[in-house]
């Protein structure tokens, strides 16, 4: 069985999910939206159903291991919270993923770096 490293960044209501080692990426802004005025993610159905439609059309028809890197690109005032950064970790599990991680930075990472990460 074969790994597949994913990169999901999200963004008020808009998720990306990029496949690190072949840089593949889609986008979707939902509609509705997931994120409210206090959370990112504030609605976590509408948030998980579009990382699963998006891996429908990043990821292999075969059984592939996937380790997924949750990236939030906003920035919260006063940093994150337990609760917050546990919607990060579930989302990851929902969508299928034996290993999942959370990036804490202020910029995207490069596919390389996401590699990187699995590394250390």
């Amino acid at each position: 069985m074969f790994t597949l490293d994913l990169y999901i960044k999200i963004d008020e209501n808009t998720i990306t999910v990029r496949n690190a080692k072949t840089g593949q990426e889609v986008s979707c802004t939902a509609n509705p939206g997931f994120s409210s005025s206090r959370l990112l993610v504030a609605d976590f159905t509408i948030a998980s159903k579009t990382i699963k439609n998006l891996l429908k059309e990043i990821s292999s028809p075969f059984l592939a291991q996937k380790r997924i890197l949750m990236h939030s690109l906003k920035i919260m005032e006063g940093g994150w919270s337990q609760v917050e950064l546990r919607i990060f970790q579930e989302l990851a599990i929902d969508a299928g993923a034996q290993k999942e991680a959370i990036c804490i930075e202020d910029r995207a990472l490069s596919g390389q770096e996401v590699l990187d990460f699995w590394k250390s």
